[in-house]
């Protein structure tokens, strides 16, 4: 399990996360008593050439699903017909590149 920033530095107040930083949250609260320590990391750290090579595709590919997400949940987006679409489009945002770099950074941090 990997606890984003805003639980790890103790950031979480009730009443003050929203949406997808909010679900996170509550999940990751719910699930602390059943992580093993070993197997958790309080957060990615990356080293300034990776935050330059990732930074903006970072900032694209969680706006980009943020959007999509509400839009599936509206259904104003469909699994069936819009999915390969939205896969496509975050692959065509660097996608890879991100996976791949925060890869790298666990590793090296495990």
């Amino acid at each position: 399990m990997i606890l984003p920033y805003k639980i790890f530095d103790g950031s979480y107040i009730r009443g003050q996360l929203y949406g997808v930083d909010l679900w996170n949250a509550e999940t990751s609260v719910i699930n602390l008593p059943h992580i093993k320590p070993e197997n958790s990391i309080g957060t990615i750290l990356y080293s300034r050439d990776e935050i330059d090579k990732i930074g903006e595709i970072r900032a694209n590919v969680e706006t980009y699903f943020l959007e999509c997400y509400t839009r599936f949940l509206l259904r104003d987006m469909s699994l069936e017909n819009d999915w390969n679409r939205y896969l496509t489009e975050l692959r065509n945002m660097g996608l890879d590149t991100y996976v791949q770099t925060a890869r790298a950074a666990y590793e090296r941090m495990k």
